[in-house]
């Protein structure tokens, strides 16, 4: 089994990374981003965000048992960034525990930086520039700590869309995951 993750802040390419990934592995799961079974409103409150941490490690669990390769557009660094700027750094000392041990599932993780690419506003996430920097900077930071104990899984992407998806494809080839490029 192979576990793939795309993390980042919100607009930066994970999902269509993801779901070209997702169309090139036959038989490959794709979590999607959970998030999106709340209402936008519900998204500023702490209880929320808890309940969207525990459905994506839930959803990775239950794709891990249906397939061999699980692809995920979110991961569980992405969720904790989000939570903590809803429910206060406190948070952070009860994640990291979580964190250390969950990221150790993941067999590479791809983390899509904002760059150049502009918000696009699709109606569910904020489009205040200032909170994705700042969501940015969180996962950054929990991807600098992670590092310390998970060598070698964390792959930063740049460019544009196909620049991106072209390094996605060339890591991907020291795993034996089936695909059509």
């Amino acid at each position: 089994m192979i576990k793939i993750g795309f993390c980042g802040s919100h607009s930066t390419g994970k999902t269509t990374l993801a779901r070209r990934l997702h169309e090139d592995i036959p038989n490959s799961y794709l979590v999607s981003e959970v998030a999106r079974n709340y209402a936008p409103e519900d998204l500023k409150n702490c209880e929320t965000q808890k309940k969207i941490l525990a459905d994506q490690i839930r959803e990775e669990v239950y794709a891990s048992m249906q397939v061999d390769v699980v692809i995920t557009d979110r991961t569980v660094i992405d969720n904790a960034a989000y939570l903590v700027s809803v429910c206060g750094l406190n948070q952070e000392y009860e994640l990291l525990p979580l964190l250390h041990n969950w990221t150790g599932t993941y067999d590479v993780i791809f983390f899509c930086p904002i760059e150049n690419i502009p918000i696009v506003s699709d109606g569910f996430r904020f489009t205040d520039n200032s909170g994705r920097v700042l969501t940015e900077l969180r996962i950054k930071k929990y991807i600098g700590i992670l590092q310390r104990k998970h060598k070698g899984i964390f792959v930063c992407l740049s460019g544009n869309e196909n620049a991106r998806y072209e390094t996605v494809k060339q890591t991907l080839t020291r795993y034996p995951v089936d695909g059509d490029w």
